[in-house]
């Protein structure tokens, strides 16, 4: 089991008819039952993007969704459904 697979399952039990959700990276932490790497915070940084191959991206690529905004200063991220 990768460490991002409890968030890949997460979203994909998300109800069919939210198209967009937006998560706090505390709440992402609760459901990896662990911190985000320091580089998830910076918002200079790249852990956010879509890039396949990134274990983090693939576990929101793989059920159908992308990151779409992310606010470092507020601490939360939005997914939008692709399929």
């Amino acid at each position: 089991m990768g460490k991002y697979d409890p968030f890949e399952h997460f979203l994909n039990d998300t109800p069919a008819h939210l198209k967009n959700v937006v998560f706090s990276f505390n709440q992402i932490e609760q459901v990896l039952g662990r911190k985000l790497p320091p580089n998830a915070y910076n918002p200079e940084g790249t852990w956010w993007r879509n890039t396949k191959g990134r274990p983090q991206a693939q576990a929101w690529l793989t059920v159908g969704w992308k990151q779409d905004i992310v606010s470092w200063r507020e601490g939360w991220v939005r997914f939008r459904r692709q399929r």
